[in-house]
This record gives structure tokens, sequence and C-alpha cells, in this order.
């Protein structure tokens, strides 16, 4: 993943989250991952691309290597958590809602997630949407959350589900369970989160 995609408004609010998160760890992880330049000036906040990919895989891997498997899965979950209240609040949050509003009945995931994967696309990466009776699939084209970390014994990315879960609810009035399915860090080739339909 060698091209420069991820916007610098994207960035901000990782170092936002992440800082939120680690605490007076914030200064050792970014160096962990490589990614001093930032911590004294962040990158302009804009959709200008300003990183890879493969430089967020580097921050999440540096977070896996310094707190092992289990504190990793909390650590994403409570920095998804953050990462949610700053897009629910951006200019992606508030045309998620108004998209979802336009809806001619009561949204629905069916209303939800195709404006929420056009949105992923812009500030994050790739994802297919997929329908089966019982929930609406997303497989991301490749998860810089986990791309770098092996071995895990269950699915890591706990960030994606903090992250969808308190989007759609915030976006559709209702609580939505969202599950990791499938981890490239326990083995799968692609991550996959389902959005049950009850």
């Amino acid at each position: 993943m060698d091209t420069y995609s991820i916007p610098g408004n994207t960035i901000c609010s990782v170092l936002d989250a992440v800082a939120r998160v680690s605490g007076p760890q914030y200064r050792a992880l970014l160096a962990a991952a490589g990614w001093q330049q930032w911590l004294a000036t962040p990158p302009p906040a804009t959709w200008a691309p300003v990183a890879r990919p493969a430089d967020l895989s580097r921050l999440f891997s540096a977070v896996y290597r310094m707190l092992g498997e289990d504190l990793t899965r909390l650590f994403f979950t409570n920095y998804g958590n953050a990462m949610a209240e700053q897009v629910l609040a951006s200019e992606a949050g508030t045309e998620l809602r108004q998209a979802v509003a336009r809806a001619p009945q009561p949204a629905g995931l069916a209303e939800f997630l195709p404006v929420f994967t056009r949105l992923l696309a812009q500030a994050w990466g790739n994802a297919t949407l997929h329908e089966t009776p019982q929930a609406w699939l997303m497989t991301m084209d490749y998860c810089a959350v986990c791309s770098e970390i092996r071995g895990a014994r269950a699915p890591v990315c706990t960030s994606g589900t903090a992250i969808m879960g308190q989007m759609a609810r915030q976006t559709m009035g209702r609580r939505v369970r969202v599950a990791e399915v499938a981890c490239v860090a326990s083995g799968d080739p692609h991550c996959v989160y389902a959005f049950y339909k009850s």
C-alpha cells in the first residue's frame, strides 16, 4: 500500500483519538510507529492525502507490540469510541445523518450502509457490501488496523465495531449489533464486519 490516500483530516482525528486513549504513552507510541513528524505539527485537517494505509498499519501494530492481544482490544475499543465521536461531529457525520434522514421510510441498514461505505472510502479505504438474510456484510479491501498483526486468537479490530456501531446508532436512532466475523490478524484473507438486521 504505497499510495498516499489517507487525508490529513483522518490523520488528525486518529492522532486526537490515540492521544485521548494512550495518555502519557502517546509520545512513545508515536515514536514506535515512526510518526514523530506529527508530534509537534499535525498535518492540515483537509482532504489532501498525507499518509499511506501502511503508515496507519505501523501505528496500530505498535499498539499491539506494546500492549499484547487482550489489552489491544480494549485500546482499540476506546479508540473507536473516540473516533466515532469525532466523525459524528464532522462534515462526514452531518452528510451521513442528512442522507439517512431523506429515506422515504424509517431508515435502516439499507439506507445507512451505502452512504457510510462511500464516506469510509474517502477517509480510510474501500469496502464492499453483501446482504444475507441475517446481516449485511462489509468486507474491507485492506485493513489498516490489523494488516501487520498476525497470530491473534480472535478478531482484534474492535475499533471498527465501536465506530460503526456508534455511528449506526446515532444516525438511525437505534442500536445496531456489529461484529467482526473475519480478521486478517487471526488468519482470514480480509476483515469482515456483520451488521445484524435484528
